[in-house]
C-alpha cells in the first residue's frame, strides 16, 4: 500500500492562513487533520469531492468549536443562496498544492500577459468604486459588485469569448487538465458527479461573456484541476460548468472568458443546443 502525505492550504474567514495534513493511502482514503487555535481536528473522506467540501466547511467554521471527524455540509445549498453569500466564500484562497504545472509556451505567455493587464484594469476601476471586503453589508456587496462590473463592461464592450482562451491555448489545457485527471484517478464523469451533489445543473443558464456568473453553477473545483490550469491573481478564479472551463472575475461576479469542451469525455454528458454557452 502507497501511502503519501500532502498539506492543503486555505484562508479562513478572517484571512488567517491555515494548514491541513493530508494522509492518502493508494489514492483513494483520505485522512485530514489540522490543529486550529490549539483545537485539533480530524476527518477521514473517500474522495476529493469530500476533501473539498471539507475544506470549505473549515472555511466557515473553524472560529467555532471543533469536533474530530466531523461531517462536513454535502450540498451548497445555504452558501449557494444568493450571488453576494457565494462572493464571500469565493474571497477565502482558493486550495492548491506545491507544485503546479508550469507553462512556458507561446500561447500561455499571451494569456498570462492578458491577465495582468486584466487585473491592473480591475484594480484600477475598483479603485474608483471602491473595495469588497469580508466585513462588508450584503448590499454594499451588491452595489459595489453591480458598480464594478458596469464599469468593466464599458471597457470590455467588445470582448468576445476566445479573447483569452485562445485556439492554440485551449488545446493545451485541455491535455493539461485531461492528464490531470487522469494521473489522479478522476474522469470526466467524477467532475460531472460532483456538480450533481452539489446541486448544480450546468444546464440551468446559458453562459455568455461579459454576463454575471450565477454562483449557483460554482461546484467546487478539484485540486489537481487547479494545478494543471495556469496560475491567477486574487481577482479571478477558474470554474468548471458542464464540460467548460470559465474563467470569472471574483469581485464583479462576471464571466471573463469561457473554454467550451475543457473536458475530453463528453460522452453521455448533454449539451444545450445552439453550440457553445
Amino acid at each position: 500500500m502507497d501511502t503519501n502525505t500532502h498539506n492543503l492550504h486555505f484562508s479562513d474567514l478572517h484571512g488567517r492562513a491555515h494548514v491541513v495534513r493530508v494522509l492518502t493511502a493508494d489514492g483513494h482514503d483520505w485522512h485530514l487533520h489540522t490543529t486550529i487555535d490549539g483545537q485539533s481536528f480530524s476527518k477521514h473522506c473517500h474522495n476529493w469531492q469530500a476533501v473539498e467540501r471539507t475544506l470549505t466547511w473549515l472555511r466557515n467554521h473553524c472560529h467555532e468549536p471543533l469536533t474530530c471527524d466531523a461531517a462536513a455540509p454535502r450540498n451548497r445549498s445555504g452558501v449557494a443562496a444568493s450571488i453576494a453569500a457565494a462572493l464571500l466564500l469565493t474571497l477565502a484562497s482558493t486550495v492548491a498544492s506545491a507544485q503546479p504545472v508550469i507553462y512556458v509556451s507561446e500561447p500561455a505567455i499571451r494569456f498570462n500577459a492578458a491577465v495582468a493587464d486584466y487585473a491592473n484594469m480591475h484594480r484600477r476601476l475598483e479603485r474608483l468604486v471602491g473595495p469588497i471586503t469580508l466585513n462588508s453589508t450584503t448590499e454594499s456587496i451588491n452595489r459595489s459588485m453591480q458598480a464594478l462590473a458596469n464599469a468593466i463592461r464599458v471597457e470590455r464592450s467588445h470582448a468576445q469569448q476566445g479573447d483569452l482562451f485562445t485556439p492554440a491555448l485551449a488545446s493545451e489545457l485541455r491535455g493539461s487538465v485531461n492528464q490531470a485527471l487522469l494521473v489522479h484517478g478522476f474522469t470526466a464523469a467524477d467532475v460531472w458527479e460532483s456538480e450533481r451533489a452539489d446541486i448544480v445543473n450546468p444546464h440551468a443558464v446559458r453562459l455568455r461573456v461579459n454576463d454575471t456568473f450565477p454562483w449557483l453553477l460554482a461546484s467546487m473545483m478539484f485540486p489537481c484541476v487547479i494545478e494543471a490550469l495556469p496560475p491567477l491573481p486574487s481577482e479571478l478564479q477558474y470554474r468548471i460548468v458542464g464540460s467548460d472551463l470559465v474563467l470569472v472575475d471574483v469581485h464583479a461576479s462576471l464571466i471573463v472568458d469561457i473554454l467550451p469542451g475543457l473536458l475530453d469525455d463528453t460522452e453521455g454528458m448533454p449539451r444545450q443546443e445552439g453550440g457553445s454557452r
